[in-house]
């Protein structure tokens, strides 16, 4: 990402998963043209107007994981690393039609997750 854009401030949002937090990554955040948000623990859903893009932006790295961790269960790693890197190779390995099946569950699962939201609590906490 660096240096497909070398010119711009990068900031990433990270669930707090052990490898987000790994030497390798930490070394990258150390770049001040880096920056990280961490998501909060435990939290499945936010509250207010930022539940539906948070929701999306979720569910898309969810599906993305979901096939990371198949591929990871052939790699053999030996450090939080190996295991960091091995995923970023994954990750970057995947072609257009994987990434195609990807957005169309994330789509999938977004529907899902509309059918089911409570947008009186919602509103609640956008109203108060």
């Amino acid at each position: 990402m660096k240096v497909k854009y070398p010119e711009k401030q990068l900031i990433f949002v990270l669930d707090n998963l052990w490898a987000h937090k790994s030497s390798l990554i930490m070394r990258i955040a150390q770049d001040k043209r880096i920056g990280m948000l961490l998501t909060p623990s435990n939290t499945p859903e936010f509250s207010g107007s930022l539940i539906i893009t948070m929701k999306l932006i979720f569910l898309a790295i969810e599906n993305l994981f979901s096939l990371t961790k198949k591929k990871m269960k052939d790699i053999e790693s030996n450090s939080k690393e190996d295991v960091s890197k091995n995923v970023a190779r994954i990750m970057f390995s995947f072609d257009k039609n994987t990434i195609n099946g990807f957005f169309r569950r994330t789509l999938k699962d977004l529907e899902t997750f509309w059918i089911r939201l409570d947008r009186n609590k919602i509103l609640s906490n956008i109203l108060v």
